[in-house]
């Protein structure tokens, strides 16, 4: 009995650290310093972590940190989308409605793409973020 106890108390010892170095990431860019919020949540977002990857792609689609790109964002918000986050689905649909940083040759029909990602984020019952997103965008 003690062996899942000792194996819950290692996993949350490790997710604490990954979302302290979440938190310094949004303290850093709060602050205007976006080298420092890049260096701390590109590692979360290459291992993974889909908030920090939905970060990176809207900094990519700012240039805060980084040149601005919208395919760097549009990728980045992939990466979020296909683990669920609702975030990365929202974004990447507006990146798809507008047609900005995928390749035409990606849209079955005109905003097929945005339609598909938005449906997505409705399906899975996160019309609050989804609102929170319309809003922020």
């Amino acid at each position: 009995m003690k062996k899942p106890l000792i194996v819950l108390i290692v996993a949350l010892g490790l997710i604490r650290p990954a979302w302290a170095d979440y938190q310094d990431g949004e303290a850093a860019y709060e602050r205007g310093d976006y080298q420092t919020a890049l260096r701390e949540w590109r590692p979360l977002a290459e291992q993974g972590l889909a908030e920090a990857q939905w970060t990176l792609g809207f900094l990519y689609s700012v240039g805060h940190g980084v040149a601005q790109s919208s395919a760097g964002a549009a990728a980045w918000y992939r990466k979020a989308a296909e683990q669920g986050y609702a975030n990365g689905q929202a974004s990447l649909g507006y990146l798809y409605y507008y047609g900005h940083g995928v390749p035409p040759a990606h849209l079955p029909q005109p905003r097929g793409g945005a339609n598909l990602h938005l449906k997505r984020t409705y399906e899975g019952k996160r019309v609050r973020s989804v609102l929170s997103n319309a809003l922020f965008i």
